[in-house]
């Protein structure tokens, strides 16, 4: 059964559990003190407007409010479950220190993250059950012609290969003041996790992008500034960027005016790797999107028809192959690099060439939240965690399935 959950429904439940609550004494004195404030005209219009399927999205708002309820009123009688599926906090909780609740993981909570992100969702996600786990491929059999009908051909060995996925921990803190909790409304809770899909999918989409293990002043998103030591981008694994700008700086080109023959320059770089359009992307800064839907190649009717840029305002594909819009792909300066000097020489843009066979990306472990409270400080903690990996085949120096245009005028 999918019962939607509108705000107008969870008010009027709201108010009769209150009421069920003064009469059968559960509320006691503090029933007043516990209720919450509604006003619809203070409320987000999108949150507002948003509907609650019971059976999956909204129970992940009841799992993670259980945890947080009991983090902030830890002697409340287990039977007053109901609480949790309609609000989101308890104000004056009975708590006399802090407790550390671990919440169970939310499969469904992070399939919407990994929805969200643009990168991605390009490549293959593999389930770790471990720190580390070992990708193996195989290398092509050549095939020989018989000396004689029904004769043996000589045996081979195949080439075999491994690379290691390993699990580094991305992790995001928000603090809830006792004076939030109490003069919020039943949206808080469905705007956190929401806001934690948001922020999970760009942190990710982000490290695959810029990841970058060197510390120092060569950090591709800081060269030449120090790197902060908390900086995501020191994670522990290299993404995509830093294999064209580091690894094999042959498979990068300078394309100073973007033009359809910007796309098929990469395409070449990459060989036998950038043929087939289903197993290729490019990636590209909105800056230079924005450069490419205005190609004569694409823009007017008589070239593309109803698929015209004019016309549609977007521009999905070029020669086949998906085009994907990142946000967290930042200019960068001539070079291709993010100048940590001078931030006004990061004027120009950039597009990725990837095959997605070549990439996997490890997940450890699903998303995870945990509540802690601190009663002296008079706020609730909520910690949203995961694992993260990703690897690419072969060996990055000579890889040749990962191409870069820069130096783009945008």
């Amino acid at each position: 059964m999918n019962k939607e959950i509108t705000i107008e429904s969870l008010q009027t439940q709201v108010e009769d559990l209150l009421k069920q609550a003064e009469a059968q004494g559960k509320g006691g004195s503090n029933t007043r003190e516990r209720k919450m404030r509604w006003d619809a005209g203070n409320v987000n219009p999108l949150i507002r407007a948003t509907e609650l399927p019971l059976d999956q999205y909204g129970l992940d708002h009841k799992k993670l409010g259980v945890q947080i309820f009991d983090a902030r009123n830890a002697r409340l009688p287990s039977r007053a479950e109901n609480w949790y599926e309609l609000r989101t906090m308890t104000t004056g909780g009975a708590a006399t220190g802090a407790e550390l609740v671990d919440v169970e993981h939310f499969p469904s909570l992070w399939n919407d993250v990994r929805l969200a992100t643009q990168v991605a969702q390009l490549f293959e996600n593999v389930s770790m059950d471990s720190l580390t786990k070992d990708l193996s491929s195989l290398g092509k059999g050549t095939f020989l012609k018989p000396a004689t009908e029904g004769a043996a051909v000589t045996a081979v060995d195949l080439a075999t290969s491994k690379v290691t996925l390993h699990a580094y921990t991305l992790k995001v803190t928000t603090e809830l003041s006792d004076e939030l909790d109490e003069d919020s409304v039943l949206a808080l809770l469905p705007a956190l996790r929401q806001q934690l899909v948001l922020d999970g999918a760009a942190c990710i989409d982000d490290c695959l992008i810029n990841a970058d293990a060197t510390t120092g002043t060569t950090n591709i998103n800081y060269n030449g500034a120090s790197i902060a030591t908390t900086s995501r981008y020191l994670l522990g694994f290299d993404g995509l960027l830093h294999l064209p700008l580091i690894d094999n700086t042959g498979m990068k080109s300078a394309q100073t005016t973007l033009a359809s023959t910007s796309f098929t320059a990469l395409l070449a770089l990459m060989g036998k790797y950038g043929i087939d359009p289903r197993k290729v992307a490019f990636v590209l800064d909105m800056w230079t999107y924005l450069k490419a839907i205005q190609l004569t190649d694409v823009q007017t009717y008589d070239k593309m028809g109803a698929n015209a840029t004019l016309l549609s305002g977007q521009l999905a594909a070029i020669y086949g192959i998906p085009i994907v819009v990142s946000e967290q792909m930042a200019k960068a300066d001539s070079s291709g690099l993010i100048d940590g000097v001078t931030p006004a020489n990061n004027d120009a843009g950039r597009i990725i060439a990837v095959n997605r066979d070549m990439w996997k990306v490890g997940l450890r472990r699903a998303v995870t939240v945990r509540a802690q409270r601190d009663e002296t400080a008079g706020k609730t903690a909520v910690t949203a965690t995961f694992r993260l990996a990703f690897v690419c085949f072969g060996t990055r120096a000579s890889a040749t399935h990962t191409a870069l245009a820069y130096h783009i005028t945008v």
